[in-house]
């Protein structure tokens, strides 16, 4: 086999895994949405009600009090003034609360490798280990953000927001465990390419089909807090990945 052909098995076997990637998270999107009663009404079209919801709150928190008017698509305010939300359309809080759990369940896919990556580190070399671990740390911050955000909002549970975090989460000491009991001193460069070649398809697709569109809808006029949002997020990832360079060299 020729350099070229090579190079281009390559680049057919990364764009086949990235493909792979985009194709599970539709899968998850479709099995999220089977176990969800009335799944066709909770897609992205009510978060504009979502939106008006979460001012309404912030607006009555300033205020002292729950503000009396009512949204017209749906919201309306709670009786008991000593709570600090408006009641949302209850598609909204299905749509909020599936999106929550789509995003659990692609980062829980996504923690999987991270966990392996880190037990193959802490194998060949404790520092190394030492700098993953904190390194996924940091940008797991905003992921567990994506999670429990909607999820709160939707449910009002700060308890139920933790505790899709902690089952995302856990995917990475249970990739440690798989890493332990299957792979050993790590994967061969073939089978570690295919791997996270899936899982940026996975992360890139629930970016571009659910947080943008999702943070979009709440921005409405302010899309430049949108733009601010996610250059901030690249600015924390490219710290993350600057650990993971130390921890390489």
């Amino acid at each position: 086999m020729t350099e070229e052909t090579a190079t281009g098995h390559s680049w057919l076997i990364a764009t086949g895994s990235f493909a792979a990637g985009v194709a599970l998270i539709y899968t998850i999107d479709v099995i999220v949405h089977k176990i969800s009663p009335d799944h066709e009404m909770t897609e992205l079209e009510n978060f504009e009600d979502v939106r008006d919801s979460i001012r309404n709150m912030e607006s009555s928190k300033a205020a002292g009090k729950v503000s009396t008017p009512c949204v017209e698509t749906g919201l309306s305010t709670t009786a008991d003034p000593t709570s600090q939300f408006v009641k949302m359309d209850v598609n909204s809080q299905r749509a909020l609360q599936r999106m929550g759990v789509l995003s659990a369940l692609a980062i829980g896919i996504h923690n999987l490798p991270e966990g392996i990556a880190t037990y193959v580190g802490a194998m060949q070399k404790p520092s190394v280990g030492c700098s993953l671990a904190i390194g996924i740390g940091l940008h797991n911050i905003p992921e567990g953000i994506a999670v429990a955000a909607p999820i709160y909002f939707a449910t009002r549970s700060r308890w139920r927001g933790l505790m899709w975090c902690a089952i995302s989460a856990a995917a990475e000491p249970v990739g440690g465990i798989i890493a332990w009991l299957a792979i050993g001193n790590g994967m061969d460069p073939i089978s570690e390419g295919i791997l996270f070649g899936l899982v940026s398809g996975v992360m890139v697709c629930i970016c571009v089909k659910e947080l943008i569109p999702t943070a979009y809808k709440f921005a409405k006029d302010k899309t430049y807090i949108v733009a601010i949002g996610m250059f901030a997020g690249m600015f924390v990832m490219m710290a993350s990945l600057t650990l993971f360079g130390y921890a390489g060299a």
